[in-house]
């Protein structure tokens, strides 16, 4: 039996939609493939009576999981489900406290994993830092698995009336920056880089009547930080015909085939999803040096909104919109 845990959407994000995509390739190659919500509560009593079972009947059990959590490592190796475990890490180093007892049990976990995929080279020297790092099990992989054209289609049919018009339009002639949620702490100010992509939207709209601006947004919630983000966003609509914004789960992959730039100006980030869809559609992809990008990903400094402003513009000039 192969066991699959992590999140699919809702909401969309990057892992979650790996792993929705993983779900439908696993069922094209094993005979049981089952999938466990981490977000359900009653998700390690299933799995420990699954893991159970399936030692009595003499079976094969391989668990894949796609989560970072403290909890999850501890009961993952105080009932030894640890060795048939393949944790994919796409990007643990958020989470885990290096200070407390939470890296001991991850530690032990991760020693006593099956093996670990790391989505990055940034991941792997944390690994080694940590000592951590076993060649024997531990590979960087990317996850990128990328959309079929059912996938592509079932997204074009559920895009909201409002940015319907954009799938209308001929050529390459959409710029896009897309962000699972506005989080948003003293650790973690503004993840995603939504204000900043905001204020260099503001200042292309205006030089790029021709092109369709459009942020898409997987969820809000009732912060401040989402309201501001919502205000700047209706100001920017009412002074630009070409901004678009939408939240609530549309999916990037319904635009790819329009797409000429993705924005990604993310503090942190793993093997970006949005990054790699861009990569693959032929568009250009502006993104923030905070860790690995792939071949062919132009990188900016963090923060530095004029030097992204200029080197987008240089893109689009060099570029013309098919």
């Amino acid at each position: 039996m192969f066991v699959l845990i992590g999140k699919i959407p809702p909401p969309l994000g990057g892992v979650s939609i790996y792993c929705k995509r993983r779900l439908e390739q696993l069922k094209k190659t094993e005979k049981r493939v089952r999938f466990l919500d981490v977000r359900r509560i009653t998700t390690p009593v299933i799995l420990l009576w699954m893991f159970l079972k399936a030692r009595i009947e003499g079976e094969d059990f391989i668990i894949e999981l796609n989560t970072s959590h403290f909890l999850i490592y501890l009961f993952f190796v105080c009932f030894g489900l640890s060795k048939y475990t393949v944790f994919f890490d796409h990007n643990s180093t958020r989470r885990i406290n290096l200070k407390s007892f939470e890296m001991f049990f991850f530690r032990e976990f991760i020693k006593r994993s099956l093996a670990v995929h790391l989505v990055s080279e940034d991941l792997k020297r944390f690994y080694i830092q940590q000592n951590i790092f076993f060649k024997e099990k531990s590979h960087v992989v990317c996850p990128f698995l990328p959309p079929n054209k059912n996938e592509i289609e079932l997204a074009k049919r559920t895009v909201p009336e409002s940015l319907k018009g954009l799938l209308k339009k001929q050529g390459k002639r959409i710029v896009l920056a897309s962000a699972h949620s506005p989080k948003n702490s003293s650790k973690e100010p503004d993840l995603y880089g939504i204000f900043d992509t905001l204020k260099i939207y503001k200042k292309l709209l205006p030089k790029y009547k021709d092109l369709d601006f459009l942020m898409l947004i997987g969820r809000l919630d009732d912060s401040s930080f989402s309201q501001e983000i919502l205000d700047i966003s209706q100001e920017l609509s009412v002074a630009n015909s070409n901004f678009y914004f939408e939240y609530g789960g549309v999916e990037q992959s319904a635009f790819l085939s329009n797409l000429i730039l993705l924005v990604r100006l993310t503090k942190t980030d793993g093997d970006s999803l949005s990054v790699r869809e861009a990569l693959l559609s032929g568009a250009h992809v502006v993104a923030s040096d905070v860790c690995f990008r792939p071949e062919g990903v132009n990188t900016v400094p963090l923060g530095d909104v004029d030097k992204t402003v200029k080197l987008i513009s240089k893109l689009l000039s060099d570029k013309k919109v098919l």
